[in-house]
């Protein structure tokens, strides 16, 4: 069954980091188990080939195994600005609706 939308867009981000690692997708899953995410292997690659859905609490726990900022798991738009850039320009927007922890230091 050809599917005609994705269901995540960090998928090809997460590859890319762990590739760059030289970590096979069973060591993150490892990693992602050792964080407190009960995902197999076979979960992560759904997640990597962007068939499976992924919460923006599930993002944490790829921010803490990969030990990235947020904006890294993202695509970047046209100009080459992380969203994580784009993110806190939308959180300023807001004021009070603010977005913090962005990357780096989680609660």
């Amino acid at each position: 069954m050809k599917r005609d939308t994705h269901l995540n867009v960090i998928g090809p981000g997460i590859r890319r980091i762990r590739k760059q690692r030289g970590w096979s997708q069973s060591k993150l899953a490892l990693r992602l188990q050792s964080v407190g995410w009960n995902i197999s292997r076979s979960g992560l690659a759904k997640i990597e080939c962007r068939i499976m859905w992924v919460g923006d609490f599930e993002l944490l726990y790829f921010v803490r195994a990969l030990g990235v900022g947020i904006g890294e798991l993202f695509p970047r738009n046209a100009k080459t600005a992380p969203v994580q850039a784009m993110i806190a320009k939308l959180s300023r927007s807001l004021g009070n609706c603010a977005v913090s922890h962005l990357g780096g230091d989680l609660p």
